[in-house]
């Protein structure tokens, strides 16, 4: 065998390990719920996302970071007009919910920076659908390399954000905190579209 293949086989054995396609379910599946935004009433926004970032810290924790060696270019897939969309359209949702609270700035771990819900659920989406999209189409080299940046960020970035997003979340959905109150945000055609549910297939899920 060559030693190209060899690793080929290296790659493939680390990114679709167990533990690599159950992070990578859970994080396709955050994705779906956010970009499904506008089917989904606030509490049970609110509720849903509590729970699933719960489930994705989790398996991002138990996803070990591998090697690289920095010979590819990590695609990315969702520009700042994704972001701003996604970001604004969950504010619209979350109304005067769309709390403030301090997290770790990545770039100084001495200081904090002041963001709310919708910016810090557009921020981890934002890795976690450029890697999951790069997951379904790009070969074992790259999707490697990809794992590392995304699980590398999840150590400095959309990690302290979730720790920090569900102490908000569990003390607004578990408060007296009326949030039954109905939305009209509706979604435009302009928006993200729907992705297909390819690791619910791919696993058979």
């Amino acid at each position: 065998m060559s030693e190209k293949n060899n690793e080929n086989n290296e790659y493939s054995e680390i990114i679709f390990s167990p533990n690599i396609i159950e992070f990578v379910t859970v994080a396709n599946q955050y994705c779906i719920f956010v970009e499904n935004y506008a089917d989904i009433e606030k509490r049970e926004f609110l509720e849903k996302a509590h729970k699933l970032l719960a489930i994705l810290y989790v398996k991002s924790l138990s996803a070990e970071k591998p090697e690289v060696t920095g010979d590819y270019n990590v695609e990315k897939f969702v520009n700042e007009m994704d972001w701003t969309v996604l970001s604004d359209r969950i504010s619209e949702k979350l109304g005067e919910h769309d709390k403030f609270f301090d997290v770790i700035d990545p770039t100084n771990p001495n200081e904090t920076i002041n963001i709310n819900f919708s910016e810090s659920l557009a921020d981890i989406y934002q890795d976690l659908k450029d890697f999951t999209s790069l997951y379904k189409i790009s070969v074992a080299e790259s999707v490697n390399e990809g794992l590392w940046e995304c699980l590398n960020n999840f150590q400095y970035f959309w990690g302290p954000r979730i720790t920090a997003l569900m102490k908000e979340l569990h003390t607004l959905v578990y408060s007296d905190t009326d949030l039954s109150q109905k939305t009209t945000t509706q979604k435009p055609e302009e928006d993200l579209q729907k992705p297909s549910n390819w690791v619910d297939q791919m696993f058979g899920e």
